[in-house]
């Protein structure tokens, strides 16, 4: 795999987006990222870990997963304070006045906490289920902006067909978080016109 030209390859497509470049390093990245990138958001600057399994896909794909990769950690990582301070709000609203009826009439806190934490739970995954879901249409919508429409296509072929790969809880997490294929091609085809098959 060469790190270099990755990288090389990673900034021209964050130039093409107008989004900021992250740094790119080898390194393990969970199975569940099919395409084995992962973008590190929190980290100053933003970081690109890459897998050797990356190399392993056709240039194409490699491209695909790039730009993906590249419009999906700049959109999370530009939209998480905004995210946190939404639900905070949101959660504070609901919160503060259950535990002061609470104390008002004396609940006692092995029923007050269990209904706290159950709220706090709902509210955060909601909050992310909401955001998850924008966000890859906004992704959808970028990608094919810019490198037109059967990139998209493509990587949306590429996660059926490695679908396999997402197990367990994770699977179930993005099932419950993300649009289905069906919801994002309509998009596309409303955005962009119906896709052209290829024979």
């Amino acid at each position: 795999m060469d790190l270099d030209r990755i990288s090389t390859r990673t900034a021209e497509l964050a130039a093409s987006f107008g989004v900021r470049a992250p740094h790119v390093v080898a390194g393990k990245v969970p199975t569940w990222s099919i395409a084995g990138l992962r973008y590190a958001i929190w980290k100053r600057p933003p970081v690109l870990r890459v897998e050797a399994r990356f190399g392993d896909l056709p240039a194409a794909e490699q491209d695909g997963a790039l730009a993906i990769t590249v419009v999906a950690g700049d959109l999370y990582r530009r939209g998480a304070y905004k995210t946190v301070f939404a639900y905070v709000l949101s959660f504070s609203v609901v919160s503060f006045p259950l535990l002061y009826l609470a104390a008002l009439h004396r609940i006692p806190s092995s029923l007050v906490f269990p209904v706290f934490m159950a709220l706090y739970v709902c509210g955060y995954l909601l909050t992310f289920a909401l955001r998850s879901r924008r966000i890859i249409y906004r992704i959808d919508h970028r990608v094919a902006e810019v490198m037109g429409r059967p990139v998209v296509d493509m990587m949306i072929d590429y996660g059926i067909r490695n679908d396999h790969l997402v197990r367990g809880f994770i699977r179930l997490y993005f099932t419950a978080f993300s649009p289905t294929v069906a919801q994002r091609v309509r998009r596309l085809d409303t955005a962009f016109g119906p896709r052209l098959l290829t024979a």
